[in-house]
Parts: C-alpha cells; sequence; structure tokens
C-alpha cells in the first residue's frame, strides 16, 4: 500500500470513527429527549387529573397543598433534566471527559424526575382513583 492509499484510508477510517461517535452522541440526546416528553406529558395528565377532583371537592385542602408542593418538584425536575440533556448536546466530542460526566449527570436528572413522577402518580392514584379516598388516608404521609 503506498503512502498515498494509506493516507487516505486513514482519513476515511478518521471520517467514520467520527460519524459513528456523532450517531451515537445524537441517539443518546434523542432517546433522552423522548423520554423527557414521555414524563411531561405525564405529569400534565396527572395534574389535570388532580386539579379536576379537586374541582369537584374530592380532594381535602391538605391533600391539595400536598399535591402542589409534589407538583412545584416535578417541575422542577423536568426542568433540570432538560437542561441536562441540553448541557450534554452542546458539549463538544473533543472533551470526551466532559461528556462522559454530563452523560452521568443526565442519567441522574432522568432517575431523578422518574421518582418525581412517581411520587406525583402515587399521590394521584391513592387520591384520584377512588371518589372519597382520600377520607381514608388523610393525615397519613405515604
Amino acid at each position: 500500500m503506498s503512502g498515498a492509499e494509506f493516507g487516505a484510508a486513514a482519513i476515511g477510517g478518521g471520517f467514520a470513527l467520527a460519524a459513528a461517535g456523532y450517531q451515537a452522541i445524537s441517539g443518546f440526546a434523542a432517546r433522552h429527549e423522548a423520554v423527557n416528553f414521555q414524563q411531561v406529558e405525564a405529569t400534565k395528565r396527572y395534574i389535570a387529573e388532580f386539579e379536576e377532583a379537586h374541582r369537584r371537592g374530592e380532594v381535602s385542602k391538605d391533600d391539595w397543598m400536598r399535591f402542589r408542593t409534589i407538583c412545584e418538584t416535578a417541575r422542577d425536575a423536568e426542568k433540570v433534566y432538560e437542561d441536562s440533556i441540553e448541557e450534554y448536546k452542546e458539549t463538544t466530542m473533543l472533551n470526551p471527559f466532559k461528556k462522559l460526566n454530563i452523560k452521568r449527570k443526565v442519567r441522574k436528572c432522568k432517575k431523578a424526575l422518574k421518582q418525581s413522577n412517581r411520587l406525583l402518580r402515587l399521590h394521584h392514584d391513592l387520591l384520584c382513583s377512588v371518589p372519597g379516598l382520600y377520607m381514608a388516608v388523610k393525615g397519613h404521609i405515604y
């Protein structure tokens, strides 16, 4: 193989490697954006259903206030997760250690969002699934 052929092969291989790296990075961000969208939609649904139950008078004032606090936590987690995804996308591949650290951060933020939505869903399900159930759990922390 001549020097020119070797050089061309090396350059071609470098471009292929860079393209594969870009695709992997894009896939990671796209997957997390899809998860974020699903979590946001779930949060919206729980909030709308709980607000409707509150309007119908099926939720005590204490449960409503607790729900509002949980909603704020969920909304904050959504924002932090979304910001971490953007930070990941904006970080150059030329800094792989920073990229890896941000990737870990994105995963931690995803976990925090899922946990806050799980708590929101639990509170929602306990109080909205069966009308009047809030009477049975009133005063208990779950």
